[in-house]
């Protein structure tokens, strides 16, 4: 072999050194992004369940609250209905009232002519 040929070997041997070299340190780094790939996925699963509970709990808060509130409308309906039935209790009062003074004014008004035709008479 002469100098040229062992020159192209050290070189090769050189170059063939620095990528294996290059394939470990790449190897290091690949397995550290695994590792902290799955360090993310084992807090992105605690994660998933934690929300799973919130859903949940959501979900029976919901239920409760719909509860509570088809409670509380059928409560209000029967208080409207009340309202309305003293509004009409209301509203028939006062007619008979109106009515009852009509005729205590109408009667008043008979009287105080008789009186005022004796007076005059």
């Amino acid at each position: 072999m002469n100098t040229h040929d062992n020159e192209q070997t050290e070189l090769l041997r050189a170059i063939w050194n620095e990528m294996k070299a290059l394939g470990a340190n790449l190897g290091a780094r690949i397995s550290d992004t695994n590792a902290r790939l799955d360090q993310t996925n084992a807090r992105l699963d605690q994660t998933n369940v934690r929300l799973e509970a919130v859903v949940t709990t959501m979900d029976r808060r919901f239920g409760e609250t719909n509860a509570r509130l088809d409670e509380t409308n059928s409560r209000l309906g029967a208080v409207e209905g009340a309202l309305l039935d003293l509004a009409a209790q209301q509203l028939m009062l006062g007619r008979f009232m109106r009515k009852l003074v009509d005729t205590d004014i109408g009667e008043l008004r008979e009287r105080l002519a008789r009186v005022e035709a004796k007076l005059a008479g």
